[in-house]
């Protein structure tokens, strides 16, 4: 793992106000799998046990995860690069497979999707002037 890539760039996921904590972890969880599938980097290599037995490799990238209303969501969504945005959609949750989501998404407006939350993924120092305020999701 690369501790220059981890103290340079800087990645946080943000809940919608009143989400649900199965719906929270769930929309976590999708988030992360997306993340680390666009930036393997951040994976450090499998890792062995006294025993030699293999652990995957995990992340040493804090990813805290944070709350805000809705709309604040709204708004990060229109980040501008190098900021990188992956949104998991009211849509999204609602399709259960790629394919109905596919469909669904697109016959829905970029200003009319509802997030529920979003991941913002690029140079620490922007990203925390878009989230620095914002509290841990409890």
């Amino acid at each position: 793992m690369s501790q220059q890539n981890s103290t340079k760039r800087k990645i946080v996921i943000v809940i919608a106000e009143g989400t649900t904590a199965a719906r929270a972890a769930n929309a976590s969880a999708l988030l992360a799998l997306t993340i680390g599938a666009r930036h393997q980097d951040l994976i450090g290599p499998d890792v062995p046990d006294a025993d030699g037995h293999l652990h995957a490799g995990i992340s040493d990238t804090p990813v805290p995860v944070l709350v805000a209303p809705a709309e604040r969501l709204a708004e990060l969504v229109q980040a501008q690069p190098p900021i990188e945005i992956i949104g998991f959609t009211k849509t999204a949750a609602g399709a259960h497979t790629y394919d109905k989501y596919i469909r669904a998404l697109a016959a829905v407006a970029s200003a009319d999707l509802d997030y529920l939350a979003v991941a913002l993924i690029g140079p620490r120092a922007q990203v925390t002037s878009l989230t620095g305020s914002l509290p841990l999701y409890r």
